[in-house]
């Protein structure tokens, strides 16, 4: 990465706190089978799941270049050209994702921004605008770029969003409960 070209965003500091406290109790479980002396090899795998789930979180970055967004996360790496971006568009599936439609068809480049800052999305936004001044921005992106997020937070709190989240959380806690009774035999 050049640094005179680029500018590279993180996710927020935010982010890395609040998912490191939600899954402390995997880190917790983890380090009282160790004091205990019990299951040492599965009080490693859940220390080492805590870590791992921490990274993953942590890991996404977007680097704003001269020509190109570049969004990495722990196992993907998505380009695109920014004079190729016909249109930017924000939608919340469930969390805010920004899809990025290409001019001449092809696949868009999406991404959940809620683990950004509200400084590093803004950024992007303005830097996409910049680099592509015929872009066109749905209004949801319009308002993310000025630095307003009251429509996408809107969005995120929808009853049709909070149902999908719902749904999700169940589903999660029904293939917990499923892989405990599966594993405990």
């Amino acid at each position: 990465m050049n640094t005179e070209t680029s500018r590279l965003i993180r996710v927020a500091p935010a982010t890395v706190i609040i998912f490191s406290v939600l899954f402390s109790p995997i880190l917790l479980t983890g380090v009282l089978l160790i004091f205990r002396g019990e299951q040492i090899r599965d009080a490693l795998g859940l220390i080492a799941c805590y870590v791992g789930a921490i990274y993953w979180v942590c890991s996404p970055t977007v680097e704003l270049g001269e020509r190109r967004l570049i969004y990495r996360a722990l196992f993907q790496r998505k380009a695109i050209e920014i004079s190729e971006i016909g249109r930017v568009s924000m939608g919340v599936k469930p969390a805010p994702t920004v899809t990025m439609m290409r001019k001449g068809g092809g696949s868009p480049l999406s991404f959940i921004v809620k683990p950004f800052s509200k400084a590093g999305v803004v950024a992007m936004f303005r830097h996409i605008r910049e680099k592509n001044p015929e872009v066109q921005m749905d209004g949801i992106s319009q308002d993310m770029s000025a630095g307003d997020f009251e429509s996408i937070n809107k969005e995120t709190i929808s009853t049709r969003n909070l149902v999908r989240i719902a749904l999700g959380v169940g589903g999660s806690a029904l293939a917990a409960a499923l892989a405990k009774a599966v594993f405990q035999n």
